[in-house]
């Protein structure tokens, strides 16, 4: 079965106003078993995302190009990790 996955990274300020956006679109093939674990036990994503200075969260938003399903989560930002300087 072909899958396609398209995956949005909204990071925002502390305000909630957009600082930027990326995305990307992944298509693969799985066996119908395969398939059928990733409806039941869900699939693991993972991705680099640079952050901007300011960013207080990265809102994530999934689409299940096959059935249009979209999923999101609001993940926060430590303000502790490493991220470029404000320039």
């Amino acid at each position: 079965m072909l899958a396609s996955l398209q995956v949005w990274f909204f990071q925002k300020r502390a305000a909630g106003d957009d600082l930027i956006t990326t995305s990307s679109k992944g298509d693969f093939r799985l066996s119908t078993e395969a398939y059928q674990a990733a409806v039941h036990d869900g699939v693991a994503v993972s991705s680099d995302v640079l952050l901007q200075p300011s960013a207080a969260k990265v809102r994530v938003l999934l689409r299940d190009g096959n059935s249009g399903k979209i999923g999101s989560v609001d993940v926060p930002v430590d303000q502790n990790i490493a991220r470029p300087s404000a320039r």
